[in-house]
């Protein structure tokens, strides 16, 4: 047995060595441009921000997006291009372009950070909230929603107001749905908060009642002055 184990061991040893030796290859095989963005890319998966801004200013016009995502509301794009750690249960990669994948458990694409924007490749609640919360910390909270369909305009409105995100849509009847959830969210949470405090100290008093009067109905007796001994 422990003559079969040292055999699985050395063909994964002798496996290994080939992958990374083939890796090499692949690499010093690769134009100095590209072993440069190549450098870039490990560098920023490993949270270099300045390789990731290089990266993508150096990279070529990306296509132009279809799908759900989210920009700055005017467009703008962060000076600085840090990588975020939201919780994206497998992590995330970066390629040559700088796009940043985040990932799932199942290793499926959740969103990706291409820069200007945040597309998603899901549209899970969970997803939809986690890219939403990192758009707010690239962009701030004025962004805007591109392509999907009303579903997910409304959804991302609702998430915004259920998590108490704050959020300036640049679709005025979008803003005023996020506003108006937010209120009832709000008025929600302090009636429970009310209705849950009551329960707990409101009920003591009246248990206190019967023993207060009787303390009442001492008092005016206690402090009666005994006019027959004065006399």
């Amino acid at each position: 047995v422990s003559s079969m184990g040292k055999v699985v061991k050395d063909i994964e040893l002798r496996k290994a060595i080939a992958d990374e030796r083939d890796a090499l290859k692949a690499r010093y095989r690769m134009k100095p441009a590209d072993q440069y963005r190549a450098y870039l890319a490990e560098r920023a998966g490993n949270g270099d921000a300045d390789a990731l801004a290089e990266l993508r200013r150096q990279r070529s016009p990306q296509r132009a997006p279809t799908g759900e995502r989210i920009e700055h509301q005017n467009g703008q794009q962060p000076e600085a291009a840090p990588i975020m750690k939201p919780a994206a249960p497998a992590g995330y990669k970066v390629d040559q372009d700088g796009n940043v994948t985040y990932y799932d458990q199942q290793r499926r694409a959740m969103f990706t950070d291409t820069g200007p924007a945040v597309e998603f490749s899901q549209t899970e609640r969970d997803t939809l909230e986690t890219g939403l919360r990192l758009a707010l910390a690239k962009f701030g909270p004025s962004i805007r929603l591109r392509g999907g369909d009303e579903a997910y305009r409304h959804a991302m409105a609702d998430i915004a107001a259920d998590k108490g995100l704050y959020v300036e849509f640049s679709d005025k009847a979008l803003q005023d749905r996020y506003s108006q959830r937010r209120e009832a969210t709000q008025a929600g949470r302090d009636y429970f908060t009310k209705s849950k405090g009551a329960q707990s100290g409101g009920q003591q008093p009246e248990r206190d009642q019967p023993e207060q009067a009787t303390q009442r109905e001492r008092e005016p007796q206690a402090q009666k002055p005994d006019h027959g001994r004065g006399r």
